[in-house]
């Protein structure tokens, strides 16, 4: 499975949002400092995820983004069909061409990779990600 740039950058800024947890806002441009994400991309994402109300934002002095619901009700795969745009993970495998026998086996991938995608969380990812890397302290609350 390849994520284009856009999916790969949204989920990015999603664990950014998180990892810096509690109820701080975050600015797009400290994110995109942080995240190694051009700045106008990145508001190009975050109106996106905002629509798809994955995000809130909040304006003012102390404005900027935060999660519009705890992490651990983020899935990976709700981000990334409405990132890619398509209701499946392996949509290109599977046309209609295919002797049926493969597109049948195709169909099923497609089920498990969702399901797959379907049973990570944002907070499981940032967990992980604290695992791997240490410096980052703060812990995601899931309430």
């Amino acid at each position: 499975m390849r994520l284009n740039m856009r999916t790969q950058y949204a989920l990015r800024a999603l664990i950014g949002i998180a990892m810096n947890s509690g109820d701080e806002s975050v600015k797009v441009r400290e994110l995109a400092w942080r995240e190694n994400i051009p700045v106008k991309f990145l508001e190009q994402v975050m109106v996106i995820l905002k629509n798809a109300g994955f995000v809130l934002s909040r304006r003012g002095r102390n404005g900027g983004y935060v999660l519009a619901r705890p992490s651990c009700d983020i899935m990976l795969g709700d981000l990334i069909r409405q990132m890619e745009g398509s209701g499946s993970a392996v949509a290109n495998l599977k046309d209609s061409t295919m002797p049926t026998g493969l597109r049948e086996v195709m169909e099923e991938v497609d089920q498990a990779t969702n399901y797959l995608l379907d049973s990570f969380s944002l907070a499981e990812i940032c967990r992980r990600s604290r695992q791997s890397h240490p410096q980052h302290k703060r812990n995601v609350v899931c309430v």
